[in-house]
């Protein structure tokens, strides 16, 4: 009897010491204090940088809290514009490595801009100096859309109801739509769609729209993405790349429900992106769907700023409006 408690005390010691583990953080705040910068080129939009500092967690005060992710994006960070933005930072684009541009700083929307509007095929060099940081640095080619075709669509009755845990204020109307891209052959091609159904509310002189669509097409499956994340489904990702399809032309459904309102349609855009602003937005969906306790293995957010962090990218897209 004696034996066998001990053999199971035993057993029970690695499930102890595994519950608690300490690790050891020899870096200082200075290899982790450099400039992030975030900047998106596409066509026929002036191209702004955002530029800031980062901090190593243990420098960052507490932040305030919201309840959600739409209250945090309504509501200005002190912390953000007093602290981590960097006004005074020189900025530099050079274009096609010809042109070059001085981007200055705007105060309203906190981002450095100098009036170059991206085309098709550009290639853009971007180099950022500021006092007290190492100089950092980001390339992208402005990408070029790809044809996306919408073939027919159809309304049908669907009893609005909560999805995912969060309900969906909307009438009991979805839309299926058949739509085709275009892929090109000999390259690979990275795409998001975007699904964006909206209604005009006169009494808010606002319009009413969601970016949450379905569909059961294998093209939007993502084995990482293991639980649902702000109304999206589990497993479910609109990034995807042309692996099932290159050189080809490639035929599926979505659906999307009706908002409320006048004029009720949905924008219906393929956006063909650059490799780096894809594999971007592949992490920030994994990240955001991840417990984030002590448990869970760090997600690392894909970056192509050399020297210091952020995403320099580029999308162009096709864009078409589909009534309800």
């Amino acid at each position: 009897m004696y034996l066998r408690k001990l053999s199971c005390a035993l057993l029970l010691l690695p499930l102890l010491y595994g519950c608690e583990r300490i690790l050891d953080f020899n870096g200082s705040s200075e290899e982790y204090n450099c400039i992030c910068a975030n900047a998106l080129a596409v066509p026929g939009r002036e191209f702004t940088v955002a530029v800031s500092r980062t901090f190593l967690f243990t420098d960052v005060p507490s932040l305030e809290i919201y309840d959600n992710y739409h209250d945090y994006l309504m509501h200005s960070e002190t912390f953000y514009e007093e602290e981590a933005l960097l006004p005074d930072a020189d900025v530099r684009l050079t274009v096609n490595g010809q042109q070059e541009y001085a981007l200055s700083y705007n105060e309203e929307s906190h981002s450095f801009g100098c009036g170059y509007v991206p085309e098709e095929g550009d290639m853009l060099s971007l180099h950022i100096q500021s006092e007290g940081f190492p100089s950092i640095s980001a390339e992208t080619v402005v990408p070029s859309p790809q044809r996306l075709e919408v073939l027919e669509s159809e309304k049908y009755y669907n009893k609005a109801e909560a999805s995912n845990g969060a309900w969906d204020s909307a009438p009991d109307t979805l839309m299926r739509i058949t739509l085709r891209i275009h892929d090109p052959a000999g390259e690979q091609n990275y795409y998001r769609l975007k699904v964006r159904s909206v209604g005009w509310m006169a009494e808010q002189g606002a319009w009413r729209y969601s970016d949450i669509f379905s569909s059961s097409d294998v093209l939007f499956m993502d084995n990482n993405l293991t639980e649902a994340s702000g109304g999206w489904s589990a497993y479910f990702s609109n990034v995807f790349d042309d692996r099932l399809f290159d050189g080809q032309s490639y035929t599926f459904n979505v659906e999307t429900r009706m908002r409320y309102g006048d004029d009720p349609h949905v924008v219906v855009e393929l956006q063909s992106l650059t490799s780096d602003l894809y594999h971007y937005l592949k992490s920030t969906m994994l990240y955001r769907t991840l417990d984030m306790d002590s448990y869970t293995e760090a997600v690392q957010i894909h970056s192509n700023v050399s020297g210091g962090w952020g995403i320099v990218g580029g999308l162009a897209g096709d864009r078409h409006v589909v009534p309800f």
